[in-house]
């Protein structure tokens, strides 16, 4: 799995290291385009710099930032309000890619938000989250990121919030071919975390969700809950000698892989970025794989339709087999609607053998063949 961004449980182990700055006063603040800093004094640590390299990640680091050439508007707006304010919160939203950090001065409260998904952002507003300004304004259908308008959280769900029967109830109206999509889509966890959740639950990934059972769907829940409370084992993955990934845990998707312990997630995030190399994919490579997912929905629809072909045949050869016994029903009902309602038909066929129910609203009846 080729590593973009962190997904939103990274998010979280990221937040509970970040604690370390709640108290720190604002010293200094860059910005370079999408890239953001933002130094901090701890008191009886030193300086601390966060970076937001948005829209994929943020950590503590250690390297120095040079100063802007040029301000940014944006830039000049953090700098009016939060220069010596001091960061009283920090926690992630929910189970979201959003970093919400609560800053003070003597003479207001700010909420320094920071979206990790899409393009990245970051917002700053006042304490009743009216936008002060934003790195970049945004317009959505439902939602819309500009200054002088309140900030409103997207939609999310927590799958780590979930009860047992939520999460039974999640499985079973889900359309996923398989637990692991299920998992990653309908729960929200991404594909890695799970691919982890089955492997520590020791299911099969590739079972139906909509098939598993009870004690299936504890074990996957049983699983998320200490996911949550893992203590934090940052590593980074090594593949073939080179880097392939970071977690902020060890994981048993990667236990057959070479890995390296971290002192903190910080570091192997800011270790990730200085040495990982995407595998690059040739223009060709690009458009084979197009092809292929069309191939694969076709595949997909075509086997629906087949499916529903071979059951409509069923049907109809079940209807041709019984047809005296359908057809005496339909006259049957077609004299007696001459005289009577369909509320007082419903009454008589009470109890029928083959008449199982009537819809009086749709004039409809269900029989049993």
């Amino acid at each position: 799995m080729e590593r973009k961004s962190l997904s939103s449980i990274d998010l979280g182990f990221l937040a509970r290291e970040l604690k370390i700055l709640e108290g720190a006063k604002v010293d200094a603040i860059f910005q370079y385009e999408s890239i953001v800093y933002i130094q901090f004094h701890v008191t009886n640590i030193g300086k601390k710099i966060l970076k937001f390299s948005l829209p994929n990640f943020a950590f503590i680091t250690e390297a120095r930032a040079e100063k802007e050439k040029k301000q940014s508007a944006f830039s000049t707006i953090l700098k009016k309000h939060l220069l010596n304010s001091r960061l009283t919160g920090i926690k992630q939203h929910k189970n979201e890619r959003i970093l919400v950090m609560c800053m003070e001065t003597k003479e207001q409260k700010y909420n320094l938000i920071a979206e990790l998904f899409s393009q990245g952002n970051l917002i700053l507003c006042d304490e009743k989250n009216q936008i002060i300004g934003c790195l970049t304004t945004k317009k959505w259908a439902q939602r819309e990121v500009i200054s002088g308008t309140e900030y409103n959280f997207p939609d999310s769900k927590n799958p780590f919030d979930l009860t047992l029967n939520e999460t039974e109830k999640i499985f079973l109206g889900s359309e996923k071919e398989s637990l692991v999509k299920s998992i990653a889509i309908d729960l929200g966890l991404g594909g890695l975390y799970a691919e982890e959740i089955c492997i520590r639950a020791n299911l099969s990934k590739g079972k139906k969700p909509n098939e598993i059972s009870k004690n299936d769907v504890k074990s996957v829940h049983e699983q998320l809950q200490l996911l949550k409370k893992s203590k934090a084992r940052p590593i980074i993955v090594y593949e073939s000698g080179k880097v392939a990934d970071i977690s902020p845990v060890k994981m048993e998707y990667y236990k057959n892989m070479q890995i390296e312990e971290q002192e903190s997630f910080s570091t192997a995030i800011e270790t990730f970025l200085k040495m990982y190399r995407p595998k690059k994919i040739n223009k060709y490579e690009k458009e084979i794989e197009k092809l292929m997912n069309i191939i694969e929905a076709q595949e997909k629809q075509s086997g629906k339709i087949n499916e529903e072909v071979e059951d409509n045949r069923k049907k109809g050869d079940l209807i041709y087999e019984k047809y005296s016994v359908v057809n005496d029903i339909l006259s049957t009902l077609k004299k007696a609607r001459e005289k009577h309602s369909w509320k007082e038909i419903k009454e008589k066929l009470k109890g029928h053998k083959v008449v199982k129910s009537v819809d009086e609203k749709e004039g409809k009846i269900v029989i049993e063949l």
